[in-house]
């Protein structure tokens, strides 16, 4: 296990982060310069930003990340992965459902950052909605957390 590895378990462990969250191997906080395939990053910021939620991993963009702010994000995440809708709706009754809903309020999101000062920020971190533009500008990844209460699963 290399020192960034053993780093990410430790802060894992030291802070409180909810059992259903599950951070897959293959992050960018996990992986190594020396993985067959791996590139090394040159510059800083890349334009992705990966996306983990309900085991599917996915890239979203870094400056429309930013752009919507992290209540659009969170409607984003709401429409596209958990809402079981039966047809398209006007943008207005997508509003209204996300506004109504469970995950609206009880989601939450962790992110591993590229550049870190110290232990406190290593590894998953709870993400606020305060500075949301300036977080986006140093996260590899985010992970959604989220216990549906009308559901025995959670992500």
């Amino acid at each position: 296990m290399s020192e960034k590895d053993s780093q990410l378990k430790q802060a894992t462990e030291d802070e409180t982060v909810p059992n259903s969250l599950e951070l897959p191997s293959y992050t960018g906080a996990t992986a190594s310069a020396n993985e067959p395939g791996l590139l090394q990053v040159v510059e800083w910021p890349v334009p992705q930003v990966m996306m983990y939620c309900k085991k599917t991993k996915f890239a979203v963009g870094r400056k429309g990340l930013s752009d919507i702010g992290y209540m659009g994000f969170k409607q984003t995440v709401y429409t596209f992965t958990i809402w079981d809708r039966p047809s398209i709706f006007p943008q207005s009754e997508i509003d209204r459902a996300f506004e109504k809903s469970a995950f609206a309020g009880r989601s939450l999101f962790y992110g591993i950052f590229h550049s870190i000062q110290g232990k406190s920020d290593l590894g998953p971190v709870l993400l606020g909605s305060v500075g949301w533009a300036d977080m986006v500008q140093n996260l590899v990844s985010i992970h959604v957390s989220y216990e549906d209460p009308k559901a025995s699963s959670s992500i």
